[in-house]
């Protein structure tokens, strides 16, 4: 059984890989600046939520916005506890949609005030997601 369990874990850490790296494509990707969302926006926004599922923490559930001009937001949804993540807009300060996600305690899935505002880069979403729910005991 136990050798079930490693394998399963070797699963799931080979999927969090595979949506790093797909989101990781766009690093250093110059988006065209637009009055209307461009396709490659809409790529990089399908991209990020697919990314992004993969490092929810275990039993969570995505809550995201549909593409909005440039930016992604959503929450994710553990037991009765949400936390509410942000990125801004991705056309400028090079890469911070992934160096800089905002991310905080709400009550709800329609609560965008939430707690205290933190900071999380892509790579530590899981474990910086993780923390708030602790605290939101």
């Amino acid at each position: 059984m136990a050798g079930g369990d490693h394998f399963a874990n070797l699963l799931v850490e080979q999927e969090k890989w595979r949506g790093l790296m797909k989101i990781k494509k766009w690093l250093g990707h110059e988006f065209e600046s637009s009055t209307g969302r461009t396709p490659d926006y809409l790529r990089w926004h399908r991209d990020f939520k697919a990314a992004i599922r993969q490092q929810l923490p275990e039993g969570a559930e995505l809550i995201m916005s549909k593409p909005n001009h440039f930016d992604a937001s959503g929450f994710v949804k553990l037991g009765d506890k949400y936390v509410y993540f942000s990125v801004s807009d991705i056309r400028h300060w090079q890469d911070e949609w992934f160096r800089n996600i905002l991310i905080r305690t709400a009550k709800s899935d329609k609560d965008y005030t939430g707690g205290r505002n933190c900071r999380t880069t892509f790579n530590d979403f899981t474990t910086n997601v993780e923390r708030l729910f602790l605290e939101a005991n």
